[in-house]
């Protein structure tokens, strides 16, 4: 399974809320939060080191869909 086609991100600045498909890279998804003021831990950018190792990789992580090899989503 390749999702690299798979690159859309949403940010819902009133909810601080940012919906990723599985082909984004941090890089990407980092940029486009930084649009809206958010910060991504886990975007190994030099400057966010001291947020990841307060906070973790996934602090706010609210839900995730996930691919298993056969298929199916868990």
């Amino acid at each position: 399974m390749d999702p690299s086609l798979m690159r859309d991100v949403w940010v819902d600045l009133e909810a601080g809320v940012a919906r990723a498909k599985a082909g984004l890279t941090w890089g990407e998804l980092d940029r486009e939060a930084q649009a809206f003021g958010l910060a991504v831990t886990g975007a190994h950018s030099g400057r966010r080191d001291g947020l990841e190792r307060k906070t973790g990789f996934t602090p706010n992580l609210i839900s995730a869909n996930v691919v298993i090899a056969d298929g199916q989503c868990k």
